[in-house]
């Protein structure tokens, strides 16, 4: 008697869980598909539909593709080494720009200093 119950518990909110699932696929339906006689889809062109289904015009093949692809790495590789050799190259004259700047500061606190004493005497 308890296994029927617990069988019970399980089967009868699945089968309003089926329920409601039915009817709402029913009503989405409905929706979607307009009453008969009434056709608001776009006509579809032999033209598009040929074009659709036979095979591209411009013959590009697996191998081309490959080929193609591997063109754009080599020269994207070439491009990202350029870059990176042109980021060195800015580093090193930021450090450069940065040591010349220090140095050029300490000139002018001396020269300031011994413009001071050239005004006090």
């Amino acid at each position: 008697m308890m296994k029927t119950r617990n069988k019970n518990k399980i089967f009868f909110p699945m089968l309003i869980l089926i329920l409601l699932l039915n009817v709402i696929g029913c009503i989405s339906i409905n929706k979607a598909t307009p009453p008969d006689g009434e056709d608001n889809s776009q006509p579809v062109t032999d033209s598009s539909a040929k074009q659709r289904f036979q095979p591209s015009q411009q013959k590009t093949t697996t191998v081309d593709s490959a080929i193609e692809l591997s063109e754009k790495y080599v020269e994207l590789s070439r491009q990202a080494a350029e870059l990176r050799s042109n980021n060195t190259k800015l580093a090193g004259e930021n450090i450069r720009l940065k040591d010349n700047d220090t140095k050029l500061k300490a000139q002018l606190k001396q020269t300031d200093k011994e413009l001071e004493e050239a005004n006090t005497l």
